[in-house]
This record gives structure tokens, C-alpha cells and sequence, in this order.
């Protein structure tokens, strides 16, 4: 999600399948940079202008926002409900992924148990243009590594 959104917002989501409901329970980011990432950044850029949107978009509920823009690494980590702590001060969140470079990042993990109650994660109905959207709103090309890896469960509907 290493974008230019500054201009254009750029979305990146996970949509509905047609012959699947989705329920999405968890999401790991890594917000990786080979500068001088702090919690009062975004990876190692200054903090954001308008952040990263986060949106659960349904047909009942549409962009339905559940964060309007994350500007900053520790923005990321008081949303991400399971982030545990590693290091200390300035290093606080803060991951050595380089393996003997230069890379840190910043890895929150979203439950959507934990932070929205509902059992199973939230849900993207069948057949449907339900879909769960990170909207980049800045210029993110400065970063080395920005991503994220959703589970959940499908469920066939008869």
C-alpha cells in the first residue's frame, strides 16, 4: 500500500465472494522504513495530512468509517486492540524485520472480536459488493514496506 494518495485516494480492500460469506476476524499491518521510524510518524514519514482511512463498506451500511485516518504509527497501534509491546522508548512497537539491514517496522494486529464484539469478525456477505477498505490519502511511496494480511473464515451459504 506503498501509494501515492495525496492527489487521488487509492483503496485498497478485500471484497465480497459470490458464493461466500467472509468473516474477516483479524489484520497484521507492518509499516516497515529504513529511516528513523517514531510513534509520532508513519513509518519513518512525517506524520500524515489526511492518514489512512479505514472503512467497512455494505450495502446496508455504506463506508461505514471505522477510522477516519490513521496519521501516525501510534495512531495504528491504539486501533490494533492485540499489538503487543516489544522495546522500550524510542524503539517502543518497533520491530527489527531487516535481517541485518536497515528495516524497522511498526506491526499492529486489528482483532475485530476485541474491538467490535462481533464473535466471528466482520462480515462480507455473498454475492454482494460488501468489501473492508484501507484508503491511502497521502503520499505513502517514501515507505519501504506498508501492508496487510487479513484471516478469517468463509462460510458456504445454501
Amino acid at each position: 500500500m506503498s501509494v501515492n494518495g495525496s492527489v487521488n485516494y487509492v483503496d485498497f480492500y478485500i471484497s465480497a465472494s459470490q458464493d461466500f460469506d467472509i468473516y474477516v476476524k483479524y489484520i497484521t499491518l507492518e509499516i516497515g522504513d529504513g529511516g528513523a521510524p517514531a510513534l509520532n510518524k508513519f513509518g519513518a514519514l512525517n506524520a500524515l495530512t489526511n492518514g489512512v482511512a479505514f472503512y467497512w463498506d455494505t450495502q446496508t451500511e455504506p463506508f461505514y468509517e471505522l477510522h477516519e485516518g490513521i496519521k501516525t504509527n501510534k495512531e495504528f497501534i491504539r486501533i490494533a486492540s492485540d499489538t503487543g509491546a516489544i522495546g522500550t522508548g524510542t524503539e517502543a512497537y518497533l520491530a527489527d524485520v531487516s535481517g541485518g539491514g536497515t528495516e524497522k517496522s511498526y506491526l499492529p494486529n486489528i482483532d475485530m472480536e476485541e474491538i467490535y464484539g462481533l464473535k466471528y469478525g466482520l462480515r462480507l456477505r455473498r454475492a454482494t459488493n460488501d468489501r473492508l477498505v484501507f484508503r491511502i490519502q497521502d503520499d505513502l511511496t517514501g515507505l519501504t514496506t506498508f501492508n496487510a494480511i487479513a484471516t478469517g473464515i468463509r462460510i458456504w451459504v445454501i
